[in-house]
């Protein structure tokens, strides 16, 4: 069989993680806990040697002391830019990729913070949101935080 341009379709990323999520979460099943771990390897991958993963109040916070989403990477794309798209992660393994998509995929809320940038990827969160707060007491150079809607199913 002979493919074609005509054969070729674009795919709305995020769409496709949540149609399936077998292929992008461990056991095919998204849960806050694996995806704030999986974030937290991406930063250590990229350099960070003090990382944290912590729970306050129903969201989960990943910070660093190295800004990762900043770090020289072969997938390199603006910090909120890695939160839109899948992006490969040759540094990781051959056909990874990074995880913050998956944030944004599953997430009700999820916001970003460095000394330099402060940003909310998806949700409505208020500038006096105690989460931000608590991101900055990480004293991190750089701290995601998600939060699931309260709906999703969890496994144990």
């Amino acid at each position: 069989m002979k493919f074609t341009a005509a054969d070729l379709h674009v795919i709305d990323a995020l769409d496709h993680i949540r149609s399936h999520p077998e292929m992008y979460t461990q056991n095919g099943f998204p849960n806050p806990a694996i995806i704030a771990h999986e974030i937290a390897g991406d930063a250590i991958v990229l350099g960070a040697t003090d990382v944290r993963v912590f729970q306050f109040d129903g969201w989960w916070i990943v910070s660093a002391n190295l800004d990762w989403l900043t770090a020289p990477c072969r997938c390199s794309a603006s910090p909120r830019e890695t939160f839109d798209r899948v992006l490969g992660f040759p540094k990781l393994s051959v056909n990874s990729m990074r995880h913050e998509v998956l944030a944004t995929a599953y997430a009700e809320y999820v916001v970003s913070l460095s000394k330099f940038d402060r940003f909310v990827v998806s949700g409505n969160v208020a500038d006096d949101h105690p989460i931000w707060s608590h991101m900055l007491d990480a004293i991190a150079e750089r701290s995601v935080a998600l939060r699931m809607p309260d709906d999703v199913p969890r496994r144990s």
